[in-house]
């Protein structure tokens, strides 16, 4: 799952076998594989991750973020 320009609240556990380093996972808010931030608002903060209020467990493991954003380039001062 990759998590884009999105709020996401999280209102179930993970149901796993195994430890929560070493899981195999049954079922998962966030599906059984990997959970990815994307790119989002150009990497400015558009991604938000909240629960329903209580604790949760998710062991997805995650995977690497997207590239940032590029900057624009500054436009050179005006003359006198």
């Amino acid at each position: 799952m990759t998590l884009g320009q999105e709020r996401l609240v999280i209102a179930a556990n993970s149901n796993f076998s195994g430890t929560a380093a070493v899981p195999t996972i049954l079922s998962s808010p966030l599906g059984t594989g990997t959970f990815t931030f994307g790119s989002g608002s150009n990497n400015g903060g558009g991604q938000t991750v909240l629960t329903d209020g209580a604790d949760r467990v998710i062991v997805n493991p995650m995977g690497p973020s997207a590239p940032t954003a590029t900057r624009p380039t500054p436009s050179p001062a005006a003359a006198p």
